[in-house]
Parts: structure tokens; sequence; C-alpha cells
């Protein structure tokens, strides 16, 4: 019976390693998929952006060729309008894309993260000391360039230490 109890000891270490291993695997390939999407994505924004400054372009054209017809006719006026409407309605959307650019920005912080704490699962000897937890939290800290991102660690880990940038309620600025 001894030696039952000391071949299923002796498996235990073995198997948190095993299960480390398969857990660090899981959080590169979170990251990966990340990445990926994001990558993809920023190429679609990107053309999308482009279509927009197109139009703007077109727009710019078109109201300056209208100019030139009299002022008093209808259809120049009415196509004046349109065309307006037209470049207001392209900035809007050009506007609604910088939300992307923060969506982009934080899955890369996320990736980021996820990566990070992957590396230190993967060092077998550290991830067991408070220290390089705490290092750990200062690096994904480090990495939080909105006021929502801090906000967030802010509310789940609460103030860490001297590594916390105050930033006052109501303020706009964010560092890039």
């Amino acid at each position: 019976m001894a030696t039952t109890k000391n071949r299923v000891l002796a498996a235990e270490p073995a198997a948190e390693f095993e299960h480390r291993d398969e857990i660090v695997r899981i959080l590169r390939l979170a990251c990966a998929q990340i990445q990926s999407a994001v990558q993809q994505s920023d190429q679609a924004v990107s053309s999308l952006g482009d279509a927009f400054a197109s139009i703007l372009d077109c727009e710019d054209e078109i109201s300056r060729e209208l100019m030139q017809y009299d002022a008093l006719d209808s259809f120049a006026g009415g196509a004046c309008d349109s065309a307006a409407r037209l470049g207001s309605q392209t900035r809007s959307a050009i506007v609604a894309l910088q939300f992307y650019d923060r969506l982009s920005q934080r899955l890369d912080h996320v990736a980021g993260s996820l990566e990070l704490l992957g590396d230190l699962l993967a060092r077998d000897e550290d991830c067991a000391t408070d220290s390089c937890w705490r290092q750990l939290h200062s690096q994904i800290r480090s990495r939080c360039s909105m006021h929502e991102e801090r906000e967030l660690f802010e509310r789940i880990y609460g103030k860490q230490s001297e590594t916390v940038t105050e930033v006052k309620p109501g303020s706009d600025f964010e560092s890039f």
C-alpha cells in the first residue's frame, strides 16, 4: 500500500507541471487569436477609413464645382445641400471609427498581459513568489494607457503602491 501512495505523491508534481504547461499553451493561443483578429480588423478598418477620406475629397470637388453655378439655381442649391450632408455624415463616420482604434489598443494590452502571465507560469520556479506576482501586476498596470483601463485595474486590484500614477477624476487626459 505504501508504494501506491508514494507513486501518487510522486505523480502530483508532474501532473501540476502538465497543467501549468496546458495553461501556458491556452494563454498563448488566446494571445495569438486576439492579435490575429486585431491585425485582420486593422486592415479592414484602414480600407474603410481610406474610402471615407476619398468620399470627403469627392464631396469637396462636387461642392466647389456647384459653387460655380448661379446661387439662385435650385438644382445647384439642392446639390450643394446634399453634398454638405454627405460630408457631414462621412465626418461622423470617421469619428465613429476612432472607437475601433481604442478597442484595438485595449485588445493589444489584453494580449500583452496574457503573454506576460504565460511567461510567468512557464518559469516554474518564479510563479510561487509574491514578488513575481507584484512585478506582473506592475507590468500590466504600466500598459494601461487609457483612463478606462486604469480604472478597471484599480477596481480589480485596488491601489498599487508607488507605481500608480494619480489620475484626477474628470480628467480627459490619456497618456499614449
